[in-house]
């Protein structure tokens, strides 16, 4: 009998290695690749031949390729988050001038 640790293990490995249900897939499915697990599709000789970028398959360049996507999507949420604490200062700034005017007339 197996013990509830190797069943996990064995559910978790299959879900990882599951295929997703997009047109990627299917796609990759066509062109006779091979999912190996993570967004990556590899060719019949075992090499990472294609990734999943916004649905589509696109050609597997370098890792060095996949590391700058990560890192211009992480630049992207860091900028944003950026951009909106400047606002919040803007608007502390003005509430905090409109403040000090009316304590002025007291």
């Amino acid at each position: 009998m197996k013990k509830f640790g190797e069943y996990l293990e064995e559910s978790l490995a299959a879900e990882i290695k599951s295929e997703p249900k997009s047109m990627a897939a299917k796609q990759a499915r066509k062109m006779g690749l091979s999912y190996v697990g993570f967004g990556r599709y590899a060719d019949n000789k075992g090499r990472v031949a294609y990734t999943v970028e916004n649905d589509r398959l696109v050609p597997f360049k370098s890792m060095e390729h996949i590391v700058n996507l990560y890192d211009k999507a992480d630049m992207t949420i860091i900028q944003k988050k950026l951009k909106n604490l400047k606002n919040k200062l803007i608007n502390y700034q003005r509430y905090q001038t409109v403040v000090l005017k009316k304590m002025k007339r007291y």
